[in-house]
């Protein structure tokens, strides 16, 4: 027959032959459509004149294997290509009209399909000739053909005829494709696993033809093979998109399969070939499985024996049990994340509880179902629905999930915890506010509240100094701003604060300002530059550490009435410190103010008890002693200051 030729089948519609599709062992297959464009594929066994002279005795039998061929489709057996028609045709031969599908499992491995892919469809082809009644004993990639839904169908089954014509057909040509095994023992599983032998060693974006496909041999997979096997198997399966934490052992599976479905012995099986689809068929089940492992399904949750129907008494734990099922090569719990979530019924809200103590433990059932108990200690009394939640790890499936609900009752006697009485709420408390600075400077209703809360109150503490009292017991710690400057009356001063907690050895006792010179002590430090001949009236030096600032205390100490001989001194006043023996402390190499202004002091002796004129011994106070005027400076300018804030509020 040639292309243009038509045939009509027995219902009278015509069918025109458009293309050749292929030749096989003893028919060619064409492409065939009738007048409303559908096409068909039709399988013409040979003529006299398609066969060369010495084969032309073969025709008859050629044509039985068209007979007996229909015979078996004919019979809608499961993974068979069904048989829409038997057409006779004007030679006596009969042709075989079938649907056309043009994929087939030879160009998909031909142009690189995945593994995973190529793995469901070598399943789906072993599990349906394990429902078989007979083997199909001429299984090649070119015989399987993709249906539009992606499923498998077989075409081209054996028959003694067939396999008459195949055994000749070898002899003639010793290079054929090793798709049969070598000993005619298990041919269909010897060629299920070179395709997927063939699969699994495809590159990455390979796309040869067929004549390129990795087979195995006839000689079996050594030990270096089947590593090579397994490397390729771990990246095409990484490359596919597998479950990362199953690669490895999908991969030790496949090659485990494929070790003894192409061993070079068949007997005994096993540990050697597999003799039939049904051996090989679980086997290839649980590597699919493992490319995509879930769970399969959960059984009911069942509340545990100390429940009364679905209602806990007394103080038992809560306990319940759910069966689950994953797929096949999922054989470890650790390989099953769970869930559980508490919902109390009558709670505000979504009434979740937590679980912090929940508990479970899993035991594996014979049937190869996981049974997980759970316990949920401490359930309050009230009525609660549980959500159980399965799913494999790493597998991002959605969970599957069990429900129940049950209730909790009191026992004979209880009595529900009492709740905290919160009470009224905390009323703040607020520092009192404080006049910028402090007694001695005048009223504190000066000044409005949002500025005493705005202004920042520091003082100087004596734990921000590295101060050695044993070296130095002379010194003390001065307060900075907002403390006065100096007593605010007669015979007043100002106390440090108080120490937060005791000191392991007692502070010095702290000395009062007076207009009689106290002697140093021989420890304090280098001695002052002595004062003018005849003159027993001076001002001690100020020892002043270098200043720090943290945040004063919310109450200010109050000061005690200590007596004190200096008047007030309003006008000028001095800080207070301690007589620390140092000079100058801006510049210790100055000589002390006043020292040879013979001419402002005079130069006769001066009589104990200080100046007779209040002006004159002032004068003589600002020049002899820096750090006094230092501190009437400091205080000056800090008055004029406060007057030109007090100015801007009254404006």
């Amino acid at each position: 027959m040639k292309t243009g030729d038509i045939v009509t089948d027995s219902r009278a519609q015509a069918w025109t032959l458009t293309a050749l599709l292929g030749e096989g062992v003893w028919s060619r297959t064409w492409l065939v459509k009738d007048d409303e464009g559908r096409q068909r594929a039709l399988k013409v066994p040979y003529e006299a004149t398609d066969l060369p002279p010495a084969s032309a005795d073969k025709v008859q039998i050629m044509r039985k294997c068209a007979t007996e061929q229909a015979d078996l489709l004919a019979s809608e057996a499961p993974l068979l290509i069904p048989l829409e028609d038997s057409i006779t045709l004007p030679t006596g031969a009969t042709a075989l009209l079938l649907p056309w599908f043009p994929t087939t499992l030879q160009r998909q491995l031909a142009s690189g399909i995945p593994l995973t892919e190529a793995l469901h469809v070598l399943l789906a082809v072993t599990e349906g000739l394990a429902k078989h009644p007979r083997a199909h004993g001429n299984l090649r990639p070119s015989n399987i053909l993709i249906d539009p839904h992606g499923d498998p169908v077989v075409m081209d089954l054996a028959t003694p005829s067939s396999q008459t014509l195949m055994a000749a057909h070898e002899r003639a040509h010793p290079g054929r494709k090793p798709w049969a095994a070598p000993d005619r023992i298990a041919p269909d599983t010897w060629a299920i696993c070179q395709a997927l032998h063939a699969a699994t060693m495809l590159e990455e974006g390979e796309s040869e033809g067929p004549a390129a496909l990795p087979l195995a041999g006839t000689g079996g997979l050594d030990k270096v093979a089947l590593a090579t096997l397994r490397d390729r198997a771990v990246a095409r399966l990484k490359l596919d998109g597998a479950n990362s934490r199953f690669v490895i052992r999908t991969a030790e599976r496949l090659s485990t399969i494929l070790a003894r479905g192409l061993s070079r012995d068949a007997d005994p099986s096993p540990p050697y070939r597999f003799l039939k689809a049904t051996d090989l068929a679980p086997r290839l089940r649980e590597v699919v499985a493992l490319t995509d492992p879930r769970i399969d399904s959960v059984g009911k949750l069942i509340l545990s024996s100390n429940a009364d129907g679905d209602v806990f008494s007394g103080p038992s734990a809560v306990g319940f049990t759910v069966s689950v099922a994953p797929t096949e090569g999922v054989n470890e719990a650790g390989d099953i994340v769970c869930g559980v979530r508490l919902t109390d019924l009558d709670a505000p809200g979504d009434g979740r509880v937590p679980l912090e103590d929940a508990q479970f433990a899993v035991d594996r059932h014979p049937s190869g179902r996981f049974r997980f108990e759970f316990n949920l200690p401490e359930v309050a009394p009230g009525r609660y629905a549980v959500r159980v939640a399965f799913s494999v790890k790493e597998s991002g499936q959605e969970p599957v999930v069990a429900e129940g609900r049950f209730e909790v009752r009191p026992p004979a006697g209880y009595v529900p915890p009492q709740q905290p009485d919160a009470g009224p709420a905390p009323i703040e408390l607020k520092p009192p506010a404080l006049s910028p600075f402090g007694s001695g400077f005048g009223d504190e209703d000066d000044d409005s509240e949002e500025e005493d809360e705005e202004a920042p109150t520091v003082m100087m503490t004596r734990s921000q100094f590295d101060f050695d009292d044993e070296s130095d017991p002379g010194a003390e710690i001065i307060d900075a701003f907002p403390r006065p400057l100096a007593p605010t009356s007669p015979g007043t001063v100002i106390e440090d604060e108080p120490e937060p907690a005791p000191r392991p050895k007692p502070a010095p006792p702290r000395p009062v300002l007076s207009a009689v010179p106290t002697p140093p002590p021989s420890d304090a430090g280098e001695p002052t530059e002595p004062s003018e001949p005849g003159s027993d009236v001076g001002t001690p030096a100020v020892a002043v550490p270098q200043p720090s600032v943290t945040i004063a205390a919310p109450h200010p100490p109050k000061p005690s009435p200590v007596p004190a001989p200096l008047p007030p001194r309003p006008e000028h006043q001095a800080w207070e410190a301690s007589q620390a023996g140092e000079a100058d402390f801006f510049n210790e190499d100055a000589p002390l103010p006043g020292a040879g202004d013979e001419d402002l002091l005079g130069d006769g002796p001066r009589p104990r008890g200080g100046l007779d004129n209040l002006k004159d011994r002032v004068l003589e106070l600002l020049q002899r002693d820096s750090p006094t005027t230092i501190g009437v400076a400091v205080a000056g300018c800090f008055l004029l200051l406060v007057l030109a804030m007090a100015l801007m509020r009254a404006c």
